[in-house]
């Protein structure tokens, strides 16, 4: 009896086997992109001048559809720039080859006029902040969701006149 309980066991383990290998797989792959790594100019003073020039993606899972061909803008310190247009066509792009999640293919980005290869991942990530369309809020303050991204930060630093300027 406890050998026919076993063997109906079998397909899940297997099925086991097989998710334990592909995260062996995934823990073993290096990143191309190193959130992690201390290497690279760091960020102090970010006065907030962005500009692509000729920026090109495609995604690696999907190398067959070009999604930027050739962006190119300026964005000056204090100014707004609205990215719009139909469900696919890049905005989400943007923010994310910003924040260096991915790389261009072609052309470069500029944060105040340092390409942003040459700068430490983590820095320029701490010196942007974005909002998405449907932010995710936890079940807290507004003044505790925005602790959650830099932990530490002083109530000086949370208050609304330092976000809003």
């Amino acid at each position: 009896m406890t050998l026919g309980q076993v063997t109906q066991l079998a397909p899940d383990f297997n099925k086991a086997v097989i998710a334990a290998a592909n995260i062996f797989h995934l823990y073993d792959q290096v990143p191309a992109i190193d959130s992690q790594s201390t290497e690279g100019k760091l960020l102090e003073n970010v006065v907030g001048r962005i500009k692509f020039e000729n920026v090109k993606f495609r995604y690696p899972a999907r190398k067959e559809v070009q999604v930027l061909k050739g962006l190119s803008f300026e964005l000056e310190p204090g100014k707004t720039l609205a990215l719009v247009g139909p469900s696919g066509c890049g905005k989400s792009t943007v923010i994310g080859l910003l924040e260096r999640f991915y790389d261009a293919e072609d052309g470069d980005i500029l944060v105040d006029g340092i390409p942003i290869k040459e700068l430490n991942v983590s820095s320029l990530r701490s010196g942007l902040g974005l909002v998405g369309q449907e932010p995710i809020l936890f079940a807290t303050t507004i003044r505790e969701n925005i602790r959650y991204g830099k932990p530490g930060c002083t109530d000086d630093e949370v208050s609304l006149t330092k976000i809003l300027n």
